[in-house]
C-alpha cells in the first residue's frame, strides 16, 4: 500500500514538472496552416540577429541550415546586411517575412532576392506608392517571383523552433504601420516576439491571443509608446526588449518608464547589432 502511494506521488511530481518545463505555444487565428521544413528532430543553437540598420528593421533568425529574415532595412545599409550574410554563410533563406511596406523594413529586399536564394515571400496584402515598394514590385514582376498574401496565420516547425506568423485581421487600416506581421519564436523554454511596426489597432488585435510570458520582444515601431503595447507588456512581461533606433536619447521617456517599471533590460541597435543565442535553455545576448 506505501509503495502504491509512493508511487502515486512520483507520477503526480512528474507531472507537474512537465507544466513547468514546457513552454507555452501561442494559439493563432484562422486556418493555422503548419509547415514543416524538416520532418527529423533539430537541435542546436538558435541565433537571432537584429542589425544595426539605423532606426530601421532587419533581423535574421538561423538555426542550422533553416533560416528566416524579418524585414531588409534602410537600402543605405546594404553593407550591413551584406558583411552579417557572409561572415555566417548564409546564402539560403527559407522565409522572406515583409512586414509591412514602408522602406525601413523594405529598403534591401531587392538586394536579398537578387543575392540569395529566397523560398518564400511572405507580406501583407495592401498598395503602397513609394520609390522603395515600386522598385520592389517592378523587380519581383520582372523575375517572375510570387509572394504569399496569407489570409490565415502560419505556424513554420523546424524541429524544436516553432515559429508563428501572425497576419494582420482586417483587410483595411487607416495606418500603413497596423498592416505589419507579428512573429512570434519559441525554442525550448524561451518565446521571442517580433511586432513590426504596429500601432495601436495591431497591438489590440494582439491582445486577442492567448500570449503568455515572453523571453524578448522587438519593440514595434522603434520603441514609439501606445497604450495597447503597454497591456501587451503586462501580459508577457518581457525580460529583455530591444529598440531599433539610433540610442535612448530618442526614445520617449514615457516608452522607458514602460519597460523599466517591468524590469525589462533594454537594448539599443544604434549601439551596434544585438545577437541573441540559445540552446533553448540557456541564453546569451551579445552587442
Amino acid at each position: 500500500m506505501k509503495r502504491s502511494k509512493l508511487l502515486i506521488l512520483i507520477l503526480l511530481a512528474l507531472f507537474s514538472l512537465i507544466f513547468i518545463v514546457l513552454p507555452q505555444r501561442i494559439e493563432t487565428k484562422g486556418s493555422n496552416e503548419v509547415s514543416n521544413e524538416v520532418s527529423n528532430e533539430v537541435s542546436g543553437i538558435l541565433s537571432i540577429s537584429v542589425l544595426d540598420t539605423d532606426k530601421s528593421d532587419c533581423i535574421i533568425i538561423t538555426l542550422d541550415s533553416f533560416c528566416m529574415i524579418i524585414d531588409t532595412g534602410y537600402s543605405r545599409k546594404q553593407k550591413c546586411v551584406e558583411e552579417y550574410m557572409t561572415k555566417n554563410g548564409i546564402s539560403n533563406i527559407n522565409y522572406m517575412v515583409l512586414t509591412h511596406l514602408d522602406a525601413d523594413h523594405i529598403g534591401n529586399a531587392v538586394y536579398i532576392l537578387s543575392h540569395y536564394n529566397v523560398k518564400n515571400i511572405i507580406q501583407p496584402d495592401y498598395e503602397k506608392n513609394s520609390t522603395a515598394n515600386n522598385n520592389y514590385q517592378k523587380y519581383i514582376a520582372e523575375h517572375k517571383i510570387e509572394p504569399r498574401y496569407l489570409t490565415d496565420d502560419l505556424t513554420v516547425k523546424v524541429g524544436e523552433l516553432e515559429i508563428c506568423i501572425l497576419m494582420p485581421m482586417k483587410t483595411e487600416y487607416e495606418l500603413d504601420n497596423d498592416y505589419s506581421i507579428i512573429v512570434s519564436v519559441s525554442y525550448g523554454i524561451h518565446k521571442y516576439l517580433f511586432c513590426g511596426d504596429a500601432q495601436e489597432v495591431r497591438m489590440g488585435e494582439l491582445l486577442q491571443y492567448d500570449l503568455g510570458e515572453y523571453t524578448l520582444i522587438k519593440t514595434p515601431h522603434h520603441g514609439q509608446y501606445k497604450p495597447n503595447t503597454e497591456k501587451v507588456l503586462d501580459i508577457i512581461k518581457p525580460r529583455y526588449c530591444i529598440v531599433t533606433r539610433e540610442s535612448a536619447d530618442l526614445t520617449a521617456k514615457k516608452t522607458i518608464k514602460m519597460y523599466e517599471k517591468l524590469g525589462t533590460r533594454m537594448y539599443w541597435t544604434g549601439y551596434g547589432n544585438v545577437e541573441v543565442k540559445s540552446d533553448g535553455k540557456n541564453l546569451w545576448i551579445l552587442q
